[in-house]
């Protein structure tokens, strides 16, 4: 949504962002861009918003975040998606119902080359039988109780796979603890971190910003 609206900025003669945070993101100057809340109700001309102001608008352009589908899968497989929640994977990945399968990048709101290697090579552990998989039971309690930890801090069902919070690199932490595989280093959560940081800041520009690795850590 972000990166739409700066575009369409540019070239637009007024825009308006309706964003259920408007002061979480700076999308710093340009004139033409207003941020407002979260939508209350559509109107016939326009959108109403929940701090009781409204605009006329010619066109809306719903940013609601991308729809898993997986058409080329058999029923056979085993796999159910209800509400972008597909399940029953373990660690996100691995098709408990067919556990010579995965489903590579499931989660989002994350690092995603560099979790879907470290997916890979989890995956690869079992794959080559390097290392055996729990059971059938083990592995669906150990989903379940990410589920209800998902459940406990509040998150939709549309969110069973967003890596929020500390969640994203703790998970980097299991994949490799329970595969035996080479971790991540730390530098990869700090420049993350700092990404997001600087993202919150400047929209706009975070992208132009280099870093410069001194060291492991």
């Amino acid at each position: 949504a972000s990166d739409i609206a700066i575009a369409t900025a540019k070239v637009a003669r007024s825009l308006t962002v309706s964003h259920h945070d408007p002061n979480k993101v700076n999308f710093g100057i340009l004139p033409t861009l207003v941020t407002k809340p979260s939508i209350s109700k559509l109107s016939p001309t326009g959108v109403e918003f929940v701090d009781g102001t409204a605009i006329n608008c010619s066109v809306i352009i719903y940013c609601t975040g991308y729809r898993f589908t997986y058409p080329f899968l058999s029923v056979d497989c085993g796999i159910t998606l209800e509400d972008n929640h597909v399940t029953p994977l373990y660690k996100h990945v691995i098709n408990i119902n067919h556990p010579s399968m995965a489903l590579i990048g499931v989660p989002f709101y994350c690092c995603p080359t560099q979790m879907m290697d470290l997916q890979a090579r989890f995956c690869i552990q079992y794959f080559t039988g390097s290392r055996s998989l729990p059971s059938r039971s083990d592995m669906l309690a150990d989903t379940e109780a990410d589920l209800e930890e998902r459940k406990r801090r509040g998150l939709p069902k549309k969110w069973m796979h967003k890596l929020v919070d500390d969640m994203q690199f703790k998970y980097y932490e299991d994949l490799a603890r329970t595969a035996g595989i080479v971790p991540l280093k730390p530098t990869v959560e700090k420049m993350f971190t700092e990404c997001m940081r600087r993202r919150m800041l400047d929209v706009q520009n975070y992208r132009d910003d280099e870093f410069e690795l001194v060291g492991e850590d």
